[in-house]
């Protein structure tokens, strides 16, 4: 076990990140599991709040919109110098 003692702790961290967006998901009335909230306060005694981010929808979204965006300027770029454009 003390070989192997970061992996252990990382799995406890993968698992309550699954059990804290499962239940954002299906039952956001509810309030977080201990184990998790534990996480969180370590992560505020660190310096790192909050420590997860759970992304919605309209994130992606915006996300995606802002890659698109960056990807268009890119290209744009790139034809003003195959054009020879000052």
């Amino acid at each position: 076990m003390r070989k192997v003692l970061p992996l252990q702790a990382a799995d406890i961290v993968a698992y309550e990140m699954y059990k804290e967006h499962e239940r954002q998901r299906y039952r956001p009335l509810d309030s977080p599991r201990e184990g998790f909230q534990a996480l969180q306060q370590m992560a505020r005694r660190l310096g790192h709040d909050p420590l997860f981010r759970f992304r919605i929808q309209s994130d992606l979204l915006s996300d995606v919109k802002a890659i698109e965006a960056e990807h268009r300027r890119i290209a744009y770029w790139q034809n003003r110098r195959r054009k020879g454009a000052p």
